[in-house]
């Protein structure tokens, strides 16, 4: 039998399962240069035993449990299963000019696909800087009285046009089905949305869907660049003897910008936790990026998800970080994606870089 050797680093591991807890979500964590998966934690779990045993009956019956389970624990949150609506996430593939450049903010209301009204604060043509649009993400739908963020992008999408999104989406992984080598799910984009359901979906929202890999896959492009590596979970693979049969090589996915938007974002996401809605993410003495997400869920009555990805150092990033916590868990409908995601990311890049430190990264 075959031997393989992951890539998932064991203290990586365990440090994002324990600040995920009891919540139900997914970390997934990445070597921007290699495309490594150093972790990888779904919650809830089970213990891979119970489903091992010699006594056929016993497995079947734990089997059929964890399957009655409401909270899905057979469900791999971090790549398969229920995809996750991104929010202010998905703006972080999105460059809009220079940090301090203007862009437009709306004009006082926009228009769901449910036709209803949201009011925020600019006055008509009203404009802010890019990197203000960035940083200050209102927690969710109607935006009255927040910071014009949503609107700043949503009229930025309608601007562009959804074939302009939805050919960069593609570029970062969007649609595509990806062997790790486990099946990840491929995440969802729209089909020919109108001009609402574009502005949408252009903030993360509508018919967007994504698995917590690919929005970690995204930090890590920019992270690296603009160069978006092709994740892999297994690292080596031997044979009965330990003799080395194969050894995974790094490789280009694909290019989906430039090293100048590339850096362009970047500095627009170390603004999100240096000033912004991430600021819970903040490492002493590190310069960390990152861009918070609160996605309504399309369930009436449900709390938002709370997201947050980011990546560290900023100037020489070692890990990438994706975390998604469903219904903003313990926090509820008060959750959003700084509250509540973002120190766990925290914590996952805080021990990366001690390992890196150390040489054992």
């Amino acid at each position: 039998m075959h031997r393989s050797s992951l890539t998932l680093k064991s203290s990586l591991q365990q440090v994002a399962a324990e600040e995920l807890g009891d919540e139900v979500g997914a970390v997934v964590a990445l070597d921007p240069q290699t495309g490594a998966i150093l972790a990888m934690v779904t919650s809830p779990t089970y213990d891979p035993a119970d489903l091992a045993g010699h006594d056929s009956s016993v497995v079947n019956q734990n089997y059929q449990s964890l399957l009655a389970q409401e909270n899905g624990p057979l469900i791999n949150r971090a790549i398969a299963g229920d995809t996750y609506p991104p929010g202010s996430t998905f703006k972080a593939h999105r460059r809009c000019g220079s940090p301090g450049g203007r862009i437009h903010a709306g004009d006082g209301a926009c228009t769901r696909p449910t036709s209803s009204r949201c009011r925020t604060r600019p006055r008509p043509s009203a404009t802010m800087a890019a990197n203000r649009a960035a940083t200050a993400s209102p927690p969710r739908w109607p935006m009255r009285c927040a910071p014009a963020c949503n609107t700043a992008f949503a009229d930025l999408g309608m601007g562009l046009g959804w074939s302009v999104i939805e050919r960069k989406a593609e570029e970062f992984g969007f649609t595509d089905k990806i062997d790790i080598p486990l099946s990840v799910t491929a995440s969802r984009l729209p089909s020919d949305p109108d001009d609402a359901q574009t502005a949408m979906s252009a903030i993360g929202q509508y018919d967007v869907r994504s698995t917590p890999l690919q929005m970690a896959m995204v930090a890590a492009a920019i992270a690296n660049d603009g160069t978006l590596m092709t994740p892999y979970l297994v690292d080596t693979v031997r044979a009965p003897d330990l003799k080395v049969i194969d050894v995974t090589e790094p490789e280009v996915y694909k290019e989906p910008m430039t090293t100048e938007d590339a850096n362009t974002l970047t500095d627009m996401m170390v603004d999100v936790v240096d000033s912004g809605t991430g600021t819970a993410a903040r490492i002493s003495g590190v310069e960390v990026a990152g861009k918070t997400g609160t996605a309504e869920t399309g369930v009436e009555g449900a709390a938002p998800h709370a997201w947050f990805v980011s990546f560290a150092p900023a100037n020489d990033p070692v890990i990438a970080v994706a975390v998604v916590v469903e219904n903003g868990g313990s926090l509820g409908s008060e959750a959003t994606g700084g509250k509540v995601a973002a120190p766990i990311a925290k914590a996952v890049m805080e021990e990366a870089i001690r390992l890196d430190e150390e040489g054992d990264l």
